[in-house]
C-alpha cells in the first residue's frame, strides 16, 4: 500500500511539473513574440506627445500648439509648460495642437486609449458651467470621436486636475488626427494650463509614437456628394476678351442689392456665382427674381457671365458653400489675370492698369503664374454703405484713414488677417509694388494669372471661419510670392452680419471642427507638395 502511493505521488508530481511547463511556454510565447518582432512604432513608456512650442509662423507645420487669433502665454523650461490667457464674455479663446497617430500600426483587435491630462487654474468673476477642454480624433473627416472637460459650480476659484479619454481600433484610414484643444469662452477672468500631456496606450501598455506624415500617406479631405451643387449659366452680356483684369464674386440671393454698388465701381468683366438656398426643382421664382435683378444692373456694364448654384438636396441647403461658389466665379473668367472678391468689396479704378505696371516691374527670374498681386483691404467705418465715403485715389484714401473714416480690414477683430501687407511701407511706398512673406492666417484679396493649374479654393471649407486663409495657405504651398500693388485697394461696405457667421463666433464644437478642417488641409499640403522632410524614420512629437 505504502509502494503504491509512493508511485501515484510521482506520477501526480511529474503531471503537476508537466502542467506548469506547459501553462509557462504557452504565457510567454506572446512575450517572446513581441521581444523578437516588436510592433513597429511601439514603445514600452507611454511618453508625451504634444510639442510645448508654438507652431511655425508660416503655418504649413503640424507641430506645436497654433492661435487662431487671441494671443496666449505660452513658456516652457525643463520642468513644466503653462498656458495662461484672458477670458472675456463675448469671446472665444481657444488653443489647439494636433499630432497625426499611425492607427495603421496598431496591434491587430487592440483598442488604442489617448489620455489627456492637464492641471487646471482659472480665477473667474462671471462664468457658466463650460467646456474648457476638448480631445478629438478624426479620420479623415469621416469618423469623428470627442471627449470633453468640463468646469462646473459657478465658484471664483478654480484648481483641479483633467482628464480627458477616448479609445479608438485600428482604422481603414492609415491616419487619424487627434487634437487637443484648450480654452475658455463666456467667462470673465484667467485660466491657466499646466503641462498637458496626450499619450497613446494600448490594453497591453504598448505606447504608441507619432509620425510625420510622409508623402506617401495622402490625407485629403473627399467632399461630400451630398453638398453637391446644381448649376444653371445665365449669360447677359458677351465676355470681353481685351480687358486684362476680370473680378470674380459670389453672393446668396438675398443680397443682390450689393451688385449694383459694385457694378458702378467696377467697368472691367464681371463674373457672378449666386447661391438660391433651395432644390432647381422646387426654386421656380427665386430663379425668375435674381434672372430679372440681373437684368436689371446697369445696361453700359451688366453682368459678362453669372451662374446659378442650386443645392443638391433640401439638407445641402442647410450650409453655404462658399469656397465651391468662389470656384464657379473664377471657373468663368475669360480674361488673363482674375481679381477675386467677395460681393461686400468694391475694388480701386484702373486695376487692370495698375496690374499691367506692376507687371514691368517684377523681377526678370519669376514665373508669372506663381504670383499672387495683394490689394490691401480696407473698411469703411460709415453705419451704412450709402454713407460710405469711397475713395477717389490714394492721396484720398490715405485722408480718410487718418481721419479715422476707413481703417485695415478687420484690424481689431482678426488683426494677423492682413499685417503681412505692411500697411505703413504701403502708404510710404513709390515703387509700383513690393514683396511680402507669406504668415500664417494671412488672408489678402488677390489678383492671380489664369492657367489651368491655378490654386482653387478649398472646397471642404463651408460657411463661416478659415475659407479664405485656407486659399492663401494652399497658394503658398504652391511657390506662390506675395507682391502688394501699391496704386490699388479695395474697399469693405458695412452691412448686416450673416447668420452664418453669428452662429459659427458663438458656437464652440463649430470652432473646433472648423480647426480640425485646418489641420486636415495642412496634412494634404504637406502630402501634396513635400513641405516637409520624411525620410521615413519615426518622430516622436
Amino acid at each position: 500500500m505504502r509502494f503504491t502511493l509512493r508511485r501515484v505521488l510521482k506520477v501526480l508530481a511529474l503531471l503537476l511539473v508537466s502542467t506548469l511547463l506547459i501553462a509557462l511556454n504557452m504565457s510567454t510565447a506572446p512575450f517572446q513574440t513581441l521581444l523578437t518582432t516588436p510592433a513597429p512604432l511601439t514603445y514600452r513608456e507611454p511618453r508625451n506627445l504634444l510639442l510645448s512650442t508654438l507652431s511655425a509662423e508660416d503655418g504649413l507645420s503640424l507641430s506645436g500648439w497654433w492661435l487662431p487669433h487671441a494671443a496666449w502665454d505660452v513658456t516652457s523650461n525643463a520642468s513644466q509648460t503653462l498656458l495662461r490667457n484672458k477670458c472675456q464674455l463675448d469671446a472665444i479663446h481657444n488653443i489647439y495642437q494636433t499630432v497625426a497617430l499611425p492607427t495603421m500600426h496598431f496591434q491587430p483587435n487592440s483598442i488604442v486609449t489617448l489620455r489627456v491630462k492637464v492641471d487646471v487654474t482659472a480665477q473667474f468673476k462671471i462664468h457658466p458651467d463650460q467646456v474648457i477642454g476638448m480631445l478629438t480624433v478624426d479620420c479623415a473627416g469621416r469618423s469623428v470621436q470627442t471627449s470633453e472637460l468640463t468646469l462646473r459650480g459657478r465658484v471664483p476659484f478654480h484648481q483641479v486636475q483633467g482628464v480627458m479619454e477616448l479609445n479608438i481600433r485600428h482604422s481603414r484610414w492609415p491616419y487619424c488626427l487627434v487634437m487637443v484643444t484648450l480654452g475658455c469662452h463666456q467667462a470673465s477672468g484667467f485660466i491657466t494650463f499646466a503641462n498637458p500631456i496626450l499619450t497613446a496606450q494600448d490594453s497591453r501598455h504598448l505606447g504608441y509614437f507619432a509620425r510625420e506624415l510622409c508623402p506617401a500617406v495622402p490625407t485629403t479631405d473627399e467632399i461630400d456628394e451630398s453638398r453637391a451643387l446644381v448649376t444653371v449659366q445665365h449669360q447677359a452680356i458677351p465676355a470681353s476678351s481685351t480687358a486684362l483684369v476680370g473680378l470674380a464674386t459670389q453672393l446668396s440671393m438675398d443680397r443682390l442689392q450689393m451688385l449694383t454698388m459694385l457694378r458702378t465701381q467696377w467697368s472691367g468683366p464681371l463674373n457672378v456665382a449666386v447661391f438660391l438656398p433651395e432644390p432647381q426643382a422646387n426654386a421656380g421664382w427665386r430663379t425668375k427674381f435674381v434672372t430679372k435683378h440681373l437684368n436689371a444692373l446697369p445696361s453700359k456694364h451688366g453682368i459678362t457671365h453669372a451662374t446659378l448654384a442650386f443645392p443638391a438636396s433640401k439638407a445641402a441647403a442647410q450650409v453655404y458653400p462658399i469656397n465651391a461658389l468662389r470656384n464657379l466665379a473664377l471657373s468663368q473668367v475669360a480674361s488673363d489675370w482674375i481679381l477675386y472678391l467677395d460681393a461686400d468689396f468694391v475694388p480701386s479704378s484702373g486695376l487692370s492698369a495698375v496690374v499691367q505696371q506692376a507687371l514691368l516691374h517684377l523681377p526678370s527670374d519669376i514665373d508669372a503664374t506663381r504670383v499672387a498681386f495683394v490689394v490691401p483691404a480696407f473698411e469703411s467705418r460709415a453705419s451704412d454703405r450709402a454713407s460710405a465715403d469711397l475713395p477717389a485715389s490714394k492721396t484720398h484714401l490715405e485722408a480718410l484713414v487718418r481721419s479715422r473714416a476707413v481703417a485695415q480690414f478687420r484690424r481689431r477683430e482678426s488683426p494677423l488677417s492682413h499685417a503681412a501687407t505692411d500697411y505703413h511701407k504701403y502708404f510710404q511706398a513709390s515703387a509700383p509694388l513690393y514683396e511680402v512673406t507669406y504668415q500664417d492666417k494671412f488672408e489678402p484679396y488677390v489678383v492671380v494669372k489664369r492657367h489651368a493649374q491655378m490654386a482653387l479654393y478649398p472646397e471642404a471649407f463651408t460657411g463661416y471661419g478659415l475659407n479664405k486663409i485656407a486659399y492663401t495657405m494652399t497658394l503658398a504651398a504652391q511657390g506662390y510670392r506675395f507682391f502688394v500693388l501699391t496704386q490699388a485697394w479695395c474697399l469693405h461696405l458695412p452691412h448686416m452680419e450673416t447668420r452664418h457667421a453669428q452662429a459659427f463666433l458663438h458656437d464652440v464644437s463649430a470652432r473646433v471642427a472648423n480647426r480640425h478642417q485646418r489641420f486636415r488641409l495642412v496634412a494634404g499640403l504637406q502630402h501634396a507638395y513635400k513641405l516637409h522632410d520624411c525620410n521615413g524614420s519615426t518622430t516622436i512629437l
